[in-house]
C-alpha cells in the first residue's frame, strides 16, 4: 500500500497577505450586516432562545395594542353607524319636504332664468334703441351743421332783404309767420272744398241710390202689370171658352128639350089613341 503524501505547494508571500486582508474585510462586512439586521452573532442556543422570546413578547405587546386600537376603531365605527342610521331616518322623514323644496327651488330657478332672459332682451332692446337714438342724434347734428352752413351762406340775402323790405317786415320771422298763416288759410280752404265735394258726392250717391230704387220699383210695377195683364188675358180666354161651352150646352139642351117635347107629344098621342081604342073595345 502506497502512502499518498499531500504536497503543499507554497505560494508567494504576497498571496498570503492578500488572503488575510480578504478575510478581515469579510468579518467587517459580516459584523455590519448583523448590526443592521438586529441579530446576535453568537453560537449559544440559550442566548438565541432568550433573544427570540424577547422579540415574541414585543410582538405580543404590539398585537395587543393593535387589537385594542381595532376595538376602539370598531366602537367608533359602530357609534358612527348608529349616528348614520339616525341621520338616515331623519333624512327619510324630511325627504318629501326636501323634494318640495327642490321643486320650489327649481321653479324659482326657472322663473329667475325667464326673468333674466326677459331682462337681457329688454337690455338688448334698450341698447338697440340707444344706438338708434345715437344714430338719429348724429344725423340731426349733421343736418344742423348743414343748416348752419346754409344760414351762413344765405346771410348776405338776409342782409339784402332787411335793407329792401325793412319797412314792411321788421324781421325774417314775420315772413315765416305770414307764410305759415297763408298755408293755414290754404289748408282751411282745401278742407272746406273737400267737405263740399264730399257733400256733393254723398248727395250724388243718395240720388243715384234713390233713382235705382225708383227704377226697381217701376220695374216691379211693370212686372206686376204684365202679370196682371197676362192673368186677365188668360181669364178672358177662359171666359170665352166657357161661354162657348155654355152656348153649346144650351144648344144641346134645346135639342134635348125639343126631343123630350116631341117624345111627350108622341107618348101623349099614343096614350090618347090607346084610350080611344079601349073605349071602342068596350
Amino acid at each position: 500500500m502506497q502512502l499518498q503524501v499531500e504536497v503543499i505547494h507554497q505560494k508567494p508571500l504576497y498571496n498570503y497577505v492578500l488572503d488575510y486582508i480578504k478575510s478581515k474585510n469579510f468579518e467587517v462586512v459580516l459584523s455590519k450586516y448583523h448590526e443592521k439586521s438586529n441579530t446576535i452573532r453568537c453560537g449559544d442556543p440559550h442566548i438565541l432562545i432568550e433573544h427570540y422570546k424577547e422579540k415574541l413578547r414585543k410582538i405580543e405587546k404590539q398585537l395587543a395594542k393593535a387589537r385594542k386600537n381595532k376595538a376602539q376603531e370598531q366602537t367608533k365605527i359602530m357609534a358612527e353607524y348608529a349616528s348614520f342610521e339616525v341621520k338616515e331616518t331623519a333624512l327619510r322623514k324630511n325627504f318629501f319636504r326636501f323634494n318640495k323644496f327642490i321643486k320650489e327651488n327649481g321653479e324659482k330657478r326657472e322663473r329667475g332664468a325667464i326673468k333674466m332672459k326677459e331682462e337681457k332682451e329688454a337690455i338688448k332692446k334698450w341698447e338697440e334703441k340707444t344706438n338708434h337714438l345715437k344714430g338719429l342724434l348724429d344725423k340731426l347734428e349733421s343736418i344742423k351743421n348743414v343748416i348752419d352752413d346754409a344760414i351762413r351762406k344765405h346771410k348776405i340775402y338776409e342782409n339784402f332783404f332787411m335793407k329792401c323790405c325793412g319797412d314792411i317786415f321788421k324781421q325774417p320771422g314775420e315772413i315765416v309767420e305770414r307764410y305759415e298763416l297763408l298755408l293755414e288759410t290754404r289748408h282751411t280752404l282745401l278742407e272746406r272744398q273737400n267737405n263740399i265735394l264730399m257733400t256733393l258726392e254723398n248727395f250724388k250717391t243718395d240720388l243715384m241710390r234713390e233713382t235705382e230704387a225708383a227704377k226697381l220699383v217701376i220695374l216691379g210695377l211693370n212686372t206686376r202689370i204684365f202679370n196682371l195683364q197676362e192673368r186677365y188675358e188668360n181669364s178672358r180666354y177662359k171666359s170665352t171658352v166657357n161661354e162657348n161651352i155654355i152656348v153649346d150646352i144650351y144648344g144641346v139642351a134645346g135639342e134635348k128639350l125639343e126631343e123630350i117635347t116631341e117624345t111627350k107629344l108622341t107618348v101623349n098621342e099614343m096614350f090618347m089613341s090607346i084610350n080611344k081604342t079601349d073605349e071602342i073595345v068596350r
